[in-house]
C-alpha cells in the first residue's frame, strides 16, 4: 500500500502541540480534550510496548467506510426509492421520516421499511448499498443486481473474489493490524455492516476470524494466532438480518455484554470513527461507569468532531468524562490517524 501522498497534517482545528481545555458548566470542571497529533503518538506508544496482557483492540464504526459505502442520508433515499411505485407508501413515508438528523431520520425510515414491507426487504436494501462500493457490479443491470442481493452464497463468493473500493482509512487500518504482533492485537470490534475490514485484511496478506452478532450471544475466542478477530456487533451485511433502529440498538444484550466486558478486559481500547450510538458496546461501558470497575481497560475516544461541538452536547460525551479509564480526544479524522501510524511504525 502507498503511504508517500501523506504529509503530517492533522485535521483542521486541533492544535498539534497542546491539548484542548473547555469549561464543563455541568460537569463542574474543565474538561481536558487531546487531540488527533497525541492520539497518534499514544497508539504509536502503546502498540510498541503492549505485551500479551495488554493488548491493543480497536471500535470502530462508519466514519472508517465512509468514502466508499453510502452514509446514512444515502441510505434513507434507497429505502424512499424502493417505494416508488407504490405512491401511498412514499407518501407516508415522507410524513413519517421527520427526525431532527440523519441519523433519527435513517432509524425511522428503516422501522418504516420494516413495517410495511419485513426485514428481508431492508436487508436486500443495505446490501445494494454495500455492493456500490465493489468494482464488478458497476456495469451490472438493475434486475441482476435484485437477484443477486437476494443470495448469501453469491453475496461470500463476490466478497472474497471481488474487487472492491478500498478507501485510504480503511487500507491503512487492515495493513496496520496485520503489521501489530499476534501477541499485541486484541479484537476489533465494529457497528459496520460492510465487508471492507475484512477486505482490508486479506488483501493485506492476512486472514480475518468474522463474527456477526444480531441476536443476544456470546463471541467466540479463536484459538489462532494467524488470524485477526473482527466482530460486528450489529450483524454482518450478507448473513441475515442486521440492526438499525432505536430499539433493535438499544435492547438488552446481557451475554453479549458480558462477552465484550471480556474481551476487552486488560486491552488497551482506540474507539474511532464511531458516532457512539447507545448500543451494545456503549451500553458496556457505560455499565463500568455504575460498577466503577473498568476491568483493567484503558479506553481512548476519538471524536471526528471539534472539543466546542462534544462540549455542547448531552450525549455520551458528557457521560464518558466520568469514566476515569477513559479519554477523549477531539478533532480526529480515522484516515489520516491510521495513515499517520503506518508511516511511523
Amino acid at each position: 500500500m502507498r503511504v508517500d501522498f501523506l504529509r503530517a497534517a492533522g485535521p483542521a482545528g486541533a492544535t498539534p502541540d497542546a491539548a484542548v481545555i473547555v469549561p464543563d458548566a455541568m460537569m463542574g470542571f474543565a474538561v481536558n480534550y487531546g487531540n488527533s497529533f497525541h492520539l497518534r503518538e499514544q497508539l504509536l506508544y502503546k502498540i510498541r510496548s503492549a505485551s500479551k496482557g495488554h493488548q491493543v483492540a480497536f471500535v470502530v464504526g462508519s466514519g472508517l467506510t465512509r468514502e466508499t459505502v453510502p452514509g446514512v442520508s444515502e441510505y434513507v433515499a434507497m429505502m424512499r426509492k424502493s417505494l416508488e411505485s407504490e405512491p401511498w407508501l412514499s407518501a407516508r413515508f415522507d410524513e413519517e421520516i421527520t427526525g431532527p438528523t440523519w441519523t433519527e431520520k435513517y432509524q425511522q425510515a428503516a422501522a418504516f421499511i420494516s413495517h410495511v414491507k419485513d426485514q428481508d426487504h431492508l436487508n436486500q436494501i443495505i446490501r445494494k448499498g454495500v455492493i456500490r462500493a465493489c468494482r464488478d457490479v458497476d456495469s451490472m443491470p438493475e434486475d441482476e443486481i435484485d437477484e443477486l442481493v437476494k443470495d448469501e452464497s453469491l453475496l461470500r463468493l463476490l466478497e472474497k473474489e471481488g474487487t472492491w473500493n478500498l478507501g485510504i482509512g480503511v487500507e491503512a487500518f487492515g495493513l496496520l493490524l496485520t503489521l501489530i504482533p499476534p501477541e499485541k492485537r486484541g479484537p476489533v470490534l465494529t457497528t459496520n455492516f460492510d465487508p471492507l475490514i475484512e477486505v482490508s485484511i486479506r488483501s493485506a496478506g492476512a486472514r480475518p476470524a468474522v463474527q456477526w452478532m444480531v441476536e443476544d450471544g456470546s463471541i467466540s475466542d479463536f484459538d489462532s494466532d494467524d488470524a485477526i478477530d473482527v466482530i460486528h456487533m450489529h450483524g454482518y451485511w450478507r448473513r441475515g438480518g442486521t440492526l438499525h433502529t432505536q430499539s433493535q440498538l438499544g435492547r438488552d444484550r446481557m451475554e453479549l455484554d458480558g462477552s465484550i466486558r471480556e474481551r476487552l478486559r486488560n486491552k488497551y481500547v482506540v474507539v474511532c470513527a464511531y458516532g457512539g450510538w447507545r448500543d451494545a458496546f456503549t451500553k458496556s461501558i457505560m455499565g463500568r461507569l455504575r460498577e466503577r470497575n473498568c476491568l483493567g481497560m484503558e479506553v481512548s475516544w476519538a471524536w471526528h468532531m471539534q472539543a466546542h461541538e462534544l462540549s455542547s452536547l448531552n450525549g455520551i460525551g458528557k457521560e464518558l468524562q466520568q469514566i476515569h479509564c477513559v479519554a477523549q480526544f477531539v478533532g480526529v479524522d480515522a484516515d489520516l490517524l491510521f495513515l499517520e501510524v503506518l508511516t511511523k511504525l
